[in-house]
């Protein structure tokens, strides 16, 4: 009889390959399967670490990762839902923090932010909203249709100082100056009489072209557009790219090892905690269901420290933002507009402090701050009824509540809490109703 025949050895190269082969199988199953139904699930501590052209689809305002007959909104931080409902949310899990999941409860649409902290309305309402957009539109898995309603945040505590700077950099600032900043500092900072702010803030509010449309259409959003970091991307974005998950994971991995070597990080933090503010012994006082409450705070307040031409500016750039935001997405348009906390509530006494910028007063009687508030709102209603779009100024339904509820605060003061957000989404949710 022969020798018993022993079992059969796979080869190593085929063992190799088949290893290689099941793991493969399931990084594409992870990444093309599971990762897209449960990228809004992805708790709010984790979502720094998604490459930035897919955060926003982390939302948990909306029903799937990919929305369907959405609401765009656009803004600055009160439109990404920044403030102390946020401070105070579960960084383990993905909850509900702001105006827009208030929207998606009550509603039951969609909602999307596509919002920008610090963003006047050039940045805001055009560049932001625009490079998102095109960055998902080149992807093969997260391709959005386009929105069916856009809902765009005013703010007028800071917009316009924000829109401001925008310009500043757009016509005053030379190249080599916006290239040398490290970001686009406070408008505050900028206007320090040791610094170039003054002689940049002139230069542009003398510059032929501030009132020119034609210049915005042309030149000014498309170099703006250009400038955005995912424009670039989307510019080279390859199939490698698409493996979201597989970059998601090596970001984490890779700021693991910086921290443990002591480097700094390369991830932005997507939510991070308010920026302490400095305690002023005079303070504020407001009323508050009878009784005044001390607020140990400056104030933002309805852009008093703008004289009248750089309020006419920033005013027409909003406007032209405006203008560039219904044509691109050509949806139904509402424009909301936010009064500041100065603005919100009563005073038990005067003056109201202010957050100050450089040389310019920073207190002011009640009356000085409700005629001002009062002149931007009449305003930016006239703006929208100019160009036939609908308007919703939510400061009554704000001082209503504040006569009763602190709607800011109590650690930022520069942004609703979650009783101001409620009232926000409620008046949003009321206003498309219509």
């Amino acid at each position: 009889m022969g020798a018993a025949e022993g079992p059969v050895r796979t080869p190593r190269s085929v063992a190799f390959a088949m290893v290689l082969a099941s793991v493969g199988f399931a990084v594409a199953l992870l990444e093309f399967a599971v990762f897209p139904v449960f990228l809004n699930r992805v708790p709010l501590r984790l979502q720094m670490f998604l490459p930035d052209g897919i955060q926003v689809l982390a939302q948990s305002s909306k029903s799937g990762s990919i929305p369907e007959d959405y609401v765009l909104l656009v803004g600055d931080s009160y439109a990404q839902g920044r403030g102390d409902w946020l401070l105070d949310s579960d960084p383990d899990r993905n909850p509900p923090f702001h105006s827009a999941h208030v929207v998606h409860e009550r509603t039951g649409r969609d909602v999307v932010s596509f919002a920008r902290g610090g963003a006047g309305a050039i940045r805001g309402w055009v560049t932001e909203p625009e490079a998102r957009f095109r960055y998902l539109e080149s992807t093969y898995r997260f391709r959005l249709e386009r929105p069916a309603r856009v809902v765009a945040y005013f703010y007028e505590g800071n917009d316009l100082q924000d829109t401001l700077l925008e310009l500043l950099f757009s016509f005053g600032v030379g190249d080599a100056e916006r290239n040398a900043a490290p970001g686009e500092p406070p408008l505050q900072n900028l206007l320090q009489s040791e610094s170039p702010g003054p002689y940049y803030l002139r230069q542009t509010l003398e510059d032929d072209r501030l009132y020119d449309g034609e210049h915005y259409r042309t030149h000014l959003f498309p170099e703006a557009a250009d400038r955005h970091p995912l424009n670039r991307e989307r510019q080279r974005l390859g199939v490698t790219d698409e493996f979201f998950l597989l970059r998601s994971l090596f970001a984490m991995a890779d700021d693991s090892v910086r921290r443990v070597l002591g480097k700094k990080t390369t991830v932005v933090d997507l939510w991070p905690n308010a920026p302490p503010r400095r305690l002023v012994k005079e303070g504020n006082a407001i009323e508050v269901s009878g009784s005044a409450v001390a607020v140990e705070r400056e104030l933002q307040g309805p852009a008093m420290e703008l004289n009248q031409n750089e309020t006419r500016a920033a005013l027409f750039a909003t406007e032209q933002a405006l203008i560039r935001l219904r044509s691109r997405f050509g949806a139904s348009l509402l424009l909301v507009y936010l009064p500041s906390p100065a603005s919100s509530y009563s005073f038990a006494r005067a003056p109201v402090v202010l957050q100050p910028t450089a040389g310019r007063p920073h207190r002011y009687s009640v009356r000085e701050i409700a005629v001002r508030s009062a002149e931007l709102r009449e305003r930016m209603a006239a703006m929208a009824a100019k160009h036939q779009i609908e308007f919703l100024d939510v400061t009554p339904a704000i001082r209503a509540s504040a006569r009763e509820q602190i709607l800011h605060g109590p650690r930022d003061w520069r942004h609703f809490n979650r009783l101001g957000y409620e009232v926000l989404g409620e008046q949003v949710s009321r206003a498309m109703a219509r």
